[in-house]
């Protein structure tokens, strides 16, 4: 067995017995770890508070060579998402970044970038007041990070660039928009506004640096939806927490 050493963020805990349980962790040099972590449940644990959902932690762990689970030796504290005890729309937010990591990312898969983003965008989640903008930038961030950007600009089927006309064709299925003539006869295809489409093209490449203005999306629940169904189909299944994500869709209460 080798002794890894990484930096985590805590995707998962799953009870295993009285004493022990299993996390999941997403790592920026492994990629999505699963580990028994021993004792963690106990009320004096070696682990110092650090095996909690959305904290990140510097950790060591045993990689097992055979199918049983690799095994957690050490875990500190490095910060924990603070906002989660006072405002519940923040901490909805933060459970759907972990979902998205847990069902799209494979085990030992290492992708450094998209921790980084993660990392990133939770500390943003913690005072950013427009929460609809960074929460898109980092699923659209997350779909390119993996190879499934969605194309706005060109049509996915014969590649010719997109009118300028106020509402587009965007096909799921398919992965970005289609022209009028290849939209003729295809089945779930989307409407949706050209400026839906032109800001989340720019959110696919916006810096989620620390002071970097997303601005304000409009067409917000138009936007949303969009990138349920788009996430939804990528995944096969039903997302559990998107579903209480619905204010982000909703206007934001004026200043």
């Amino acid at each position: 067995m080798n002794s890894e050493k990484t930096d985590g963020v805590v995707l998962r805990i799953v009870e295993f017995s009285e004493s022990s349980c299993i996390v999941t962790w997403f790592t920026r040099d492994f990629g999505k770890v699963t580990t028994m972590a021993k004792g963690a449940r106990r009320r004096k644990n070696p682990y110092e508070g650090a095996i909690d959902v959305l904290s990140f932690s510097k950790i060591v762990f045993l990689h097992k060579r055979s199918d049983s689970l690799d095994l957690l030796t050490e875990a500190k504290l490095e910060r924990r998402f603070r906002t989660a005890a006072k405002d519940l729309h923040r901490l909805y937010c933060g459970y759907h970044l972990l979902e998205l990591l847990n069902c799209l990312t494979d085990d030992f898969d290492p992708h450094p970038a998209l921790y980084d983003q993660l990392e990133r965008t939770l500390v943003r989640l913690e005072s950013e007041e427009s929460l609809a903008p960074l929460m898109t930038c980092f699923e659209l961030q997350l779909l390119k990070e993996l190879g499934h950007s969605p194309e706005w600009k060109f049509c996915v089927n014969c590649g010719v660039e997109i009118e300028r006309h106020s509402r587009v064709a965007f096909a799921p299925v398919e992965g970005g928009v289609v022209c009028r003539r290849c939209r003729v006869g295809r089945r779930q295809v989307i409407s949706i506004a050209r400026q839906v489409a032109d800001e989340l093209e720019f959110l696919s490449r916006a810096n989620l640096s620390h002071g970097v203005e997303l601005g304000r999306l409009g067409g917000l629940g138009e936007t949303r939806g969009l990138m349920g169904q788009i996430l939804q189909h990528l995944i096969g299944r039903p997302l559990r927490v998107l579903p209480l994500l619905g204010f982000l869709g909703r206007p934001e209460p004026a200043k």
